[in-house]
């Protein structure tokens, strides 16, 4: 499957943070001195290459930004992420280690190292897993961190997870949230909590009130876009691609709200069902409630998930409880 596309965004102009940045020198001889590329290639954008580097016998990623011809919009979405990711500081979070112009026409942004990331490890198939909770309850433990602080990710996807280690006892998952370039600071834009119909984030991981422009609150959104995340992990990728073209179909629609609702529950509660004798599924129904009343806030999810009655694939989980206070249908 191919990777998802971004909705459009609206981008501030500043760019202050960027405008202070060291300068290595035009030769990138100190930054090649700094850090030295491995030689391992990690990944690239339209305007980005992510390279493996290693300092002190230890492997980063480097994260380089070729900024010459690129659009504001996208220097701005620099800055975005370079500002949350320095204030930001939890063990789900990605670090940034260090950022630096490389030359007149590159920034660079040094990071922890990921092998992968959860898109990467849904391809591989095999279904869903035991540890896979694992994974859930630390993405769940990144946006209770995030919320707590005053922070909206607005972008929770597969795409945006990063993963180490291969889930046995010795080598566990560990998980990191990355790009902020589509955060919201709750403190800074206090407003923000009420009626935001900023369509920003994943088509397809929306949540439906920001689509049927019907307000919503950031926090409950991010909730949404991670119960897509969850579920596109526990059910199988043709299921979950049914759902999702299902989703964007409805939310495509212009019919009122209320019968876009009415047909998104009819969905969600096939798929439910079709999965229920999983509990993680229960927390999936939580999580993907289309009233924001009724879902689950990231604090709510967290309780849920550190349950050991309820983190179990075994046929007997008559303890399992529901973490929603309302049926999803």
């Amino acid at each position: 499957a191919s990777r998802r596309i971004h909705s459009s965004k609206r981008w501030s102009d500043s760019n202050l943070s960027l405008r202070n940045l060291p300068s290595l020198g035009k030769e990138n001889d100190r930054l090649k001195a700094l850090y030295p590329l491995d030689g391992r290639f990690v990944g690239s954008g339209h305007f980005t290459t992510i390279r493996a580097c290693e300092q002190n016998g230890k492997t980063f990623a480097i994260k380089i930004f070729h900024t010459f011809k690129m659009p504001p919009r996208e220097i701005a979405e620099i800055d975005q992420e370079i500002r949350f990711l320095r204030k930001l500081d939890h063990p789900r979070i990605v670090r940034l280690l260090d950022t630096f112009r490389g030359d007149s026409d590159t920034i660079c942004c040094v990071m922890d190292y990921f092998s992968r990331d959860l898109f990467d490890l849904i391809e591989d198939g095999g279904g869903f897993k035991q540890g896979h909770y694992e994974i859930i309850l630390q993405i769940a433990e990144g946006i209770d961190y995030l919320h707590t602080n005053g922070v909206c990710h607005r972008n929770i996807k597969s795409e945006n997870i990063l993963i180490n280690g291969d889930g046995t006892a010795r080598n566990r998952y560990v998980v990191n949230i990355i790009d902020f370039s589509s955060a919201i600071d709750l403190d800074s834009n206090p407003g923000s909590t009420n009626h935001n119909n900023e369509l920003v984030g994943t088509w397809g991981f929306f949540a439906p009130e920001l689509v049927t422009r019907d307000g919503s609150d950031p926090r409950a959104a991010d909730m949404w876009s991670f119960g897509c995340t969850v579920m596109e992990l526990a059910i199988s990728h043709g299921d979950f691609q049914r759902w999702h073209r299902r989703y964007e179909a409805i939310m495509a629609d212009e019919h009122p709200s209320r019968v876009i609702n009415e047909d998104l529950r009819k969905e969600l509660s096939a798929v439910i069902q079709k999965y229920e004798a999983f509990p993680v599924m229960m927390v999936i129904a939580g999580l993907l409630q289309v009233n924001i009343d009724f879902r689950l806030t990231a604090a709510d999810a967290l309780a849920w998930l550190r349950d050991d009655d309820n983190n179990t694939l075994e046929d007997d989980h008559e303890d399992a409880t529901s973490p929603c206070g309302s049926p999803l249908y």
